[in-house]
């Protein structure tokens, strides 16, 4: 006679009743996510408001739900504030479906290896460019002057428009757009986009202004259709299954999706690589005496990255401390078991890169900046599963590669050209839409050469 296993029971924690541990979220997201970690919990269950949501919070876990098992999982409904921003896009579209499989497929060409070798001149430029505007002794704020960076280097590589005389204006829209996406996140219950609330107005003449820069640019390569080597050139010549070619709503989602987030989280990861070296002078000293060894003064290239491994090393550090994307919401499809526990239909689950990336099992003195833990031979050491900037499995940011080596390119490329001095004392993480300095970092500029 078979012996049944009994599911292993999930531990809870204590919270609010009726809140749960809404409040905390919405506060303090990061704080909730690093309670686990220094608690080294594996597993949690909880509660936003009444709903019962579980967290996994180790390698093998976060590695079942994203990657072996991950047809049993899809993304939770989009809160309509961000779906409005972002439409149907591939950053939201189902796997139940088959959608997200479908546009994944279209965008992917884009973010080929030839494709994205060819936009490093590009990311180079820009860097160039909007460093060659600052004077020495300047105070910035350092997320800022990133933002315009990569907002450029986004409209010039994906759409081949230079949208950096128009940075400013369109930082601004996006900077105020995800905003209001993290007020609406820190919402107990969304209010409906269709009350005419001073916050509806508010957002729908954003995502308007948005919008017309958008559709501006794809009614202009609608009438020169021309391969650019860009997103959008494969975005208009992409066909749906039965030969029909994209409206322009679908490629407006899919270039929105990609407009927010490629300039967005590569900006935050940068600014806080700044901060940390900022405040590691030896790790600081490191990296521009990698920089000035291997270039001699000239401009980075493509073919010099391999030679500035250290540089790498730091930007996957920054990456692991302040992981643009704090967490991954999912729900279960079906009933599954994860590591001995039965989680059933409908589930809400929660893998958190922010709270892996600070275990101390995994990532010894977790609060440590220390870009040697990237050294080839110990991120070996690293399991599966533990480090994940980028998520994993079938939906793992599709720019990945783009985005590490614009942040390789770039911290090179500003290294080379100017130090930074932090110029304020107290500097405090939030997760919003993505993990952003509070009140933003202000540093001085040093102009080298």
């Amino acid at each position: 006679m078979a012996i049944q296993v009994m599911a292993k029971p999930i531990p809870g924690i204590k919270e609010t009743p009726l809140r749960g541990v809404q409040k905390q979220f919405a506060e303090d997201r990061l704080g909730l996510w690093q309670r686990f970690s220094a608690e080294q919990r594996d597993i949690v269950k909880m509660h936003f408001l009444i709903y019962p949501v579980v967290l996994f919070n180790t390698a093998a876990m976060a590695q079942e739900v994203l990657v072996d098992k991950a047809d049993a999982f899809d993304k939770i409904p989009q809160f309509p504030i961000i779906q409005l921003a972002v439409g149907e896009g591939v950053f939201s579209a189902y796997e139940r479906t088959g959608a997200h499989r479908r546009q994944r497929r279209m965008v992917q060409p884009a973010f080929q290896p030839r494709r994205i070798a060819a936009y490093a001149d590009t990311m180079v430029g820009y860097g160039q460019r909007i460093a060659g505007e600052w004077a020495n002794g300047q105070v910035v704020d350092i997320g800022r002057e990133m933002m315009r960076i990569t907002l450029g280097v986004i409209g010039k590589t994906l759409f081949d428009v230079d949208v950096l005389g128009e940075a400013d204006q369109i930082g601004k829209l996006i900077t105020a757009a995800f905003e209001y996406f993290g007020a609406e996140l820190k919402r107990p219950l969304p209010i409906p986009l269709w009350l005419p609330t001073l916050h509806n107005i508010r957002i729908h003449k954003l995502v308007s202004r948005l919008d017309q820069t958008i559709y501006r640019i794809i009614d202009e390569r609608r009438k020169n259709p021309e391969d650019k080597g860009d997103l959008l050139s494969i975005l208009l010549a992409a066909k749906h299954e039965d030969g029909s070619p994209l409206s322009n709503t679908e490629v407006r989602d899919e270039a929105m999706t990609l407009f927010l987030a490629g300039h967005e989280t590569t900006a935050v990861a940068l600014t806080w690589a700044w901060y940390l070296l900022a405040t590691h002078p030896a790790a600081y000293a490191k990296l521009q005496s990698e920089v000035d060894s291997v270039l001699q003064g000239r401009k980075p290239t493509l073919e010099d990255l391999p030679k500035l491994p250290y540089a790498l090393q730091v930007f996957k550090e920054s990456l692991r401390m302040y992981p643009p994307a704090d967490s991954f919401a999912r729900t279960t499809l079906r009933d599954v078991e994860i590591d001995g526990y039965n989680i059933p239909k409908d589930t809400t689950i929660i893998v958190s890169p922010n709270a892996l990336h600070h275990r101390a099992d995994y990532f010894p003195e977790p609060y440590k900046f220390d870009p040697e833990r990237w050294t080839t031979e110990n991120e070996r050491c690293i399991p599966k599963g533990a480090y994940l900037p980028f998520g994993a499995g079938s939906r793992v940011c599709i720019g990945s590669h783009f985005a590490t080596m614009e942040g390789h390119l770039l911290l090179v490329t500003l290294a080379q050209m100017a130090k930074f001095e932090l110029y304020q004392h107290h500097v405090e993480a939030e997760a919003v839409f993505t993990t952003r300095p509070k009140n933003g970092i202000r540093m001085k500029v040093h102009c080298l050469g």
